[in-house]
């Protein structure tokens, strides 16, 4: 047999025991020192001291609502569990039917972004249900009819083609039928992506602005029908008598939309407004600090 193969067949009994004694008592060592490092690892930072479990990377993200997002302008939005949006717990006085500009703020208003698009939510005016992308239950007050008006417009034309559909078929009013076939066909191109080989192309939805503020001229407000002013802004918009095109400054443009009280809560008129943007139609103006307008930002 190779000696130098094999030294240990060389060793006595009583040495053999001495080592085997060694190497029993460090693997003790090992073991311990190994259980008190991982120990301190599972509640500390990297200084060591202990830190809460909840703030570790192994804690559970918020829920997507609680994440929240921005508007192009910063202005805050919610990220809603349904993506059509979340109808809040009934809570808060509901507004008063009598017209008073600048309006209050609707209690419990909440703004999220639902199919990809801002829509208002308030605890106490509306809407109450969501049933099939629907929503119901706006409070016939000129708070209600002004989130009625928000919702509706955008439900036209942002999300599912069958949401569309039954918005377009049973809360606008008026409209021909080819119409409101290029209202649907409107929502179809807004809800796709443009992609002309970018990766990073986003649907037009996202570029979609918080408004910046809503008003009721006398005259414009009933228990039956209204026509809310909705305001975007501030942004550089277009204008024919500027040498450059655009406006000097950052502005804001307006435009009208009409609701009207029908079966119970408010239907959206149909308007040409359907089909463009503030860009395109609305009546640019430098500020909203005429006193009549409310920012329900």
């Amino acid at each position: 047999m190779n000696e130098d193969l094999y030294p240990e067949e060389k060793m006595s009994g009583g040495s053999r025991r001495s080592v085997i004694i060694g190497i029993a008592v460090v693997a003790v060592v090992v073991v311990v020192l190994a259980a008190y490092f991982l120990g301190r690892g599972e509640g500390a930072d990297e200084s060591g001291q202990q830190v809460d479990a909840s703030t570790s990377s192994e804690a559970p993200r918020p829920s997507q609502s609680q994440e929240g997002d921005v508007d192009p302008l910063g202005r805050v939005l919610v990220i809603p569990e349904n993506p059509g949006g979340d109808v809040l717990p009934r809570s808060g006085d509901e507004s008063s039917s009598n017209l008073r500009n600048p309006m209050s703020k609707p209690a419990g208003l909440q703004w999220q972004r639902a199919w990809g698009v801002p829509m208002a939510f308030s605890s106490a005016d509306g809407p109450t249900s969501l049933s099939s992308d629907i929503p119901r239950g706006f409070t016939r007050t000129p708070q209600g009819a002004v989130l009625a008006a928000v919702q509706l417009k955008a439900r036209a034309v942002y999300g599912p083609m069958e949401a569309r559909q039954a918005i377009l078929s049973g809360r606008v009013v008026g409209g021909t039928e080819a119409e409101l076939e290029e209202v649907l066909f409107t929502g179809n191109m807004s809800n796709s992506s443009i992609d002309f080989g970018d990766d990073e192309a986003e649907s037009p939805a996202a570029d979609v602005l918080v408004p910046a503020g809503f008003r009721i001229r006398p005259g414009n407000w009933s228990d039956s029908a209204a026509t809310i002013d909705i305001a975007f802004g501030p942004q550089t918009l277009p204008d024919e008598n500027s040498d450059t095109g655009t406006t000097e400054n950052p502005s804001y443009a307006w435009f009208p939309v009409s609701v009207v009280w029908r079966d119970g809560d408010w239907s959206l008129v149909y308007s040409d407004q359907l089909t463009s943007t503030p860009l395109d139609r609305g009546t640019v103006m430098a500020s909203l600090d005429s006193g009549e307008w409310a920012t329900w930002t």
